[in-house]
């Protein structure tokens, strides 16, 4: 009986998973057909190459490297350095990402994403959560090392970026 009853289940569980499988061929079979009717080749976006001079002389290539900012909007300190960093990635022509402890941003940083606990648990193990913090993430591997806690003057930043940066090529992640 057992027997018979698995044949007849089988009998409406083939068809049907052989309708699934027919159509997403005929889904495959569309995407090939429009990427075959393409008639200019697609290039992979070029990513402009940065990079970041050490005190020594020596180039660094930072292109596939960030500044994660960590910051509240109600820190005194992060609306005194947050323009002090904006003004030194832009000139640097680094990125940053921003995330808020309280999941709002202020009049430098607007977008901002609220801190999870992955992100807590990342990127402050052993670290205090003190704002504003900030730290260098590779985008590709996400090697993040520390840069600094708290208000620093412009010089001050960029020589800590100089000391993170030569950090990660002495550790072999700077890629």
């Amino acid at each position: 009986m057992k027997t018979l009853f698995a044949f007849f289940v089988l009998l409406f569980v083939i068809p049907a998973n052989a309708a699934v499988v027919d159509e997403i061929a005929a889904l495959e079979k569309h995407k090939t057909m429009t990427k075959n009717n393409s008639t200019q080749p697609r290039a992979a976006p070029k990513v402009k190459s940065q990079t970041f001079r050490l005190s020594t002389g020596q180039v660094l290539n930072i292109t596939h490297w960030q500044i994660v900012h960590f910051m509240k909007s109600d820190c005194q300190y992060c609306r005194q350095f947050n323009p002090v960093l904006n003004s030194v990635a832009q000139q640097l022509g680094i990125p940053v990402f921003v995330y808020s402890f309280d999941g709002l941003g202020d009049s430098t940083f607007s977008n901002v994403l609220p801190v999870t606990p992955d992100v807590i648990s990342e990127f402050f193990p052993e670290l205090p959560q003190v704002t504003p913090t900030d730290f260098i993430v590779n985008t590709q591997t996400l090697v993040a090392i520390p840069v600094s806690q708290g208000m620093l003057s412009p010089t001050a930043f960029v020589n800590r970026l100089e000391q993170s940066f030569g950090l990660a090529e002495k550790l072999g992640v700077l890629q």
